[in-house]
């Protein structure tokens, strides 16, 4: 009896050990399931993956209809838009910030300026258009003052601080006669305007003219006259010096005739013959009034005559042969009191030709400006009548 119990104790731990080895075996196929399971998930993601269409990448923002701000997530293993927040909904607007580049609700406002980048002056500051919290405006850039410069708009349309300086002519592309240069204005690196040598006929052997309005080196024939001096004083009194600057031998001021032309007019009001004179180089013919004969200044004329009247606003022109030597003021314009220019005037006032002016302005339909060529005195200056240069 004892010998069977002990057997069959025996035998059942003979059959519990045999299905614990098949449970632990089942538990590693388990696992090995479970491992399959994975891969494959894995795999699935991988695939999910690969097959995103990238529509943004991460950090991105934007904006839709100016009221949903929108930021890229990832949405099912894939990188797309997704509604952050809602503008509109906190009375604001949704904009892209040009600074950035993220886009952000902002309030409402209205724009100072009209495109970002442009620029302006304003009390001798550079000020930029500029994207702020959503609208466009003025942002100070540079204190023009701070720098002992000043703020002006360039030929670009563009503000910036310059060192101040004074225009030496007034337009870009005039051109005149230096002693025997020709020269042409040009604006200047430090913005100003002023003449630049472009031509010395002395080395060409020529004279510098500005026949047909342009300052060049002409080989000229015949001699070199102009006024050189012009006097329109009270009263009646009217005076004008013509200086030879040049001749072959002896000139025949008898061939010459001063013509007026009153308020505009196209064509001659008044001609003057001049008197038979014979002039050399560096000789001067002075032309005046009846009035000043007696009128106690003491000035001798080459010739008095009584037609000889103009005002601030009448050209006059010096014909000699048939050719105009000299145009003072613009045929056919009327200027309306007097051509004014550099703080200088051609009424009331006595100028001097400069004596960096080699030749006269053979071309009477240009534009005149007398400070271009002309020095001012005051008025009834005639001490210097007769004598120059």
């Amino acid at each position: 009896m004892r010998i069977h119990l002990i057997v069959t104790v025996w035998a059942l731990l003979l059959l519990s050990c045999a299905s614990g080895s098949k449970g632990i075996e089942n538990n590693i196929n388990n696992t090995n399931n479970v491992n399959n399971v994975n891969n494959i998930n894995n795999t699935n993601n991988t695939n999910n993956t690969n097959n995103c269409n990238v529509v943004c990448s991460d950090g991105e923002s934007q904006c839709i209809e100016g009221a949903m701000l929108q930021v890229c997530a990832l949405v099912s293993g894939c990188n797309d838009w997704v509604d952050n927040t809602d503008c509109s909904g906190l009375g604001q607007v949704c904009q892209v910030n040009g600074t950035s580049g993220d886009a952000e609700c902002v309030d409402t406002c209205q724009n100072q300026c009209d495109t970002p980048g442009e620029t302006r002056c304003t009390n001798n500051t550079v000020e930029e258009c500029t994207l702020v919290s959503g609208c466009n405006e003025w942002v100070l850039q540079d204190n023009c003052v701070a720098s002992g410069k000043e703020c002006h708009i360039n030929a670009q349309d563009i503000a910036e601080c310059y060192i101040n300086c004074e225009d030496a002519c007034t337009q870009a592309g005039d051109t005149r006669c230096n002693s025997n240069i020709a020269q042409t204005c040009t604006l200047q690196a430090n913005t100003c305007l002023d003449w630049d040598d472009t031509q010395n006929c002395t080395t060409s052997s020529q004279s510098c003219t500005t026949s047909g309005g342009t300052a060049h080196c002409e080989t000229i024939t015949g001699p070199n006259i102009y006024f050189s001096e012009y006097l329109e004083g009270s009263s009646t009194y009217k005076a004008l010096e013509i200086y030879v600057a040049s001749a072959s031998g002896s000139f025949d001021m008898s061939t010459c005739t001063v013509k007026i032309y009153y308020n505009g007019n196209s064509t001659a009001t008044a001609s003057i013959a001049l008197s038979a004179l014979s002039l050399v180089t560096g000789d001067n013919y002075l032309l005046c009034s009846s009035s000043i004969e007696n009128n106690g200044w003491g000035v001798t004329c080459d010739q008095y005559h009584g037609s000889l009247s103009f005002n601030g606003n009448d050209a006059v022109a010096l014909d000699c042969g048939g050719t105009t030597y000299d145009v003072f003021g613009q045929i056919g314009t009327d200027p309306g009191t007097a051509w004014t220019s550099g703080g200088v005037t051609t009424i009331d006032t006595t100028l001097r030709r400069k004596t960096t002016v080699s030749t006269g302005d053979t071309n009477g339909t240009d534009a005149f400006a007398p400070d271009a060529e002309w020095e001012g005195f005051p008025q009834d200056s005639y001490t210097d009548l007769g004598t120059y240069p």
